[in-house]
């Protein structure tokens, strides 16, 4: 199981709705494909092979995964 996507795009909510008025709506502090990237780098893969495989599987973690596992 990765990392759960609704979770992280309420934390982006959250985060917006944390910030001063002036700034809300400015882009979060954290991407989640870095984030996913990072996961999969923290499961033993390469962050080159990593990144990659989160770029083409469009930021779903699972099928980044399935990538990695698969050495794309």
């Amino acid at each position: 199981m990765g990392p759960n996507e609704h979770f992280m795009k309420a934390l982006i909510i959250y985060e917006n709705e944390l910030r001063p008025s002036e700034r809300k709506g400015e882009p979060p502090t954290f991407k989640i494909e870095e984030y996913y990237t990072s996961t999969l780098v923290s499961m033993g893969f390469e962050q080159v092979a990593a990144a990659k495989a989160v770029r083409i599987a469009d930021g779903r973690f699972e099928m980044a995964l399935n990538f990695c596992l698969a050495g794309l």
